[in-house]
């Protein structure tokens, strides 16, 4: 089993109110335990997880309808047409009703793509996969290519975050920092960070100097990196 686990917090202002609401968990995994699907589970903080299944056949479709990035139809649509209407995706679909959970979801789509968790089997299918995914996430650095098409996903380099634990969590809470988690038949190469497409402006939550701090390198990283 391999599983791809993108998290945020979601900061978005209550309806009515200038001010952001409390930080509030969201996690959205795609799990490749078949040769033949993919598993999905959203998961919102003191929420039921929301499951769905996408065909690994149904992939390159699946990919063309989120390149049409309509989001407001997939939350509200009865009935989607293709994969996004099919093995309980619309309601996954249904969850992105936030500009922080609508680029989780791209994020998740763009990561996955990356790592060719997506892939069809070869001989020795787990293995050669497993083999490419591990690889592929160790190399998850700078700017990462779109396959959604829009904005672009940055890799924060591992040597930049080492021995800033508190600092990493303060930017996560805040919508600065994306994490995505590796597993592979129970093996965890640790995790990696990432900046959304778009970040909020400010902070929602007391930070630290250091944070600011690490922000502010995190940033000149960015700016500094070939697109």
């Amino acid at each position: 089993m391999i599983t791809v686990a993108l998290m945020t917090f979601d900061v978005t202002a209550s309806p009515g109110r200038q001010a952001p609401r409390a930080p509030v968990q969201k996690s959205f995994k795609m799990v490749r335990n078949d040769e033949d699907h993919l598993a999905l589970l959203w998961e919102v903080q003191n929420e039921q997880p929301v499951e769905g299944t996408l065909g690994i056949v149904d992939w390159e479709e699946f990919l063309d309808q989120v390149r049409k990035r309509e989001p407001h139809r997939w939350t509200t649509d009865e009935q989607l047409p293709g994969p996004m209407g099919e093995g309980g995706l619309p309601n996954i679909m249904r969850q992105l009703t936030t500009t922080p959970a609508y680029q989780l979801f791209l994020a998740a789509v763009d990561v996955v793509a990356r790592l060719g968790l997506q892939h069809v089997g070869r001989p020795e299918p787990r293995h050669f996969l497993e083999y490419y995914v591990i690889r592929a996430f160790g190399a998850l650095d700078g700017f990462i290519p779109t396959v959604v098409e829009g904005g672009r996903l940055f890799f924060v380099p591992d040597e930049v975050l080492t021995d800033k634990t508190e600092a990493v969590t303060e930017l996560l809470q805040n919508g600065k920092l994306g994490s995505v988690t590796l597993t592979v038949e129970g093996e965890v190469p640790g995790p990696k960070y990432y900046i959304p497409y778009a970040v909020p402006g400010g902070f929602a939550t007391a930070v630290t100097p250091a944070t600011r701090r690490l922000w502010d390198t995190i940033r000149k990283q960015y700016h500094a990196q070939p697109y």
